[in-house]
């Protein structure tokens, strides 16, 4: 058998050149998913982190003799008083105006979470949602001021801006429960992947996730029933859990 031209030759190194690249690409994408989760599992630690100082900064405030942030409690309860009718205020507390983004983010939340459960690929990060959520709140669906929620209104022990509600004020459960459901759905329990070869998951549901804390968090104040580092602090509160939630979810995906 006659020996390989140079032509011939040189078009087999070009093969095997044109196919080192791919076997490396290939072997990469499949080394991809376990870094990419624990990097987005180390992402979700860090907003927990993050969201847990926050929170820790305003009760030490709120606490404290002399506050940094009561004047800006203050001014904000002044600009309400003022300007906000007492009609108006009246009837955002009555009607609950608030009361819809929280149900529906319940709803998603908690309706999602309850048909996972049955599905043994997503059954352990639904549960992990539902036994945060008793934990932090003393059952899946909010009853009242129980769970973590109860015991960090009875440590700060602050009383309402106004009689409307008689319950304690800091932090503001309907923000915290918001905040938790609606991070949660929208980061654990119905994130889209993008497509092969990406490391980031789609979030759809996201930016509604904080608009409806926003919603929450305005309406509570302009309602007179919170002072503002109140619905800080909720949403604090409950997007650190929301966040370790999902700290731990991405950490058993990598």
């Amino acid at each position: 058998m006659a020996p390989p031209t140079l032509a011939q030759r040189l078009a087999l190194s070009r093969t095997a050149q044109r196919r080192g690249p791919r076997l490396f690409t290939t072997q990469a994408c499949a080394e991809q998913p376990a870094s990419s989760g624990s990097s987005r599992a180390s992402d979700s630690a860090k907003l927990a982190a993050l969201s847990a100082v926050c929170y820790t900064v305003l009760a030490l405030d709120v606490t404290s003799s002399s506050p940094m942030l009561g004047a800006l409690d203050a001014s904000t309860h002044a600009w309400v008083q003022s300007n906000v009718p007492p009609e108006l205020r009246a009837g955002l507390f009555q009607l609950g105006l608030s009361n819809l983004p929280l149900g529906l983010s319940l709803l998603a939340s908690i309706g999602t979470s309850a048909a996972q459960v049955a599905n043994a690929e997503t059954r352990r990060s639904a549960a992990t949602a539902l036994l945060a959520a008793t934990v932090a709140f003393g059952s899946p669906l909010p009853f009242g001021d129980w769970g973590l929620l109860g015991v960090a209104k009875a440590a700060v022990g602050r009383e309402r801006p106004t009689s409307l509600a008689r319950s304690l004020s800091f932090p503001s459960g309907h923000t915290a429960v918001t905040a938790y459901h609606s991070l949660v759905f929208a980061t654990v329990l119905h994130p889209r992947r993008q497509g092969p070869g990406t490391d980031r998951p789609e979030q759809p549901f996201l930016p509604a996730a904080c608009a409806a804390i926003a919603v929450v968090a305005s309406s509570r104040v302009l309602a007179d029933v919170h002072w503002l580092t109140d619905v800080l602090a909720g949403a604090a509160f409950g997007a650190g859990l929301a966040m370790a939630v999902a700290a731990s979810d991405k950490l058993d995906q990598s």
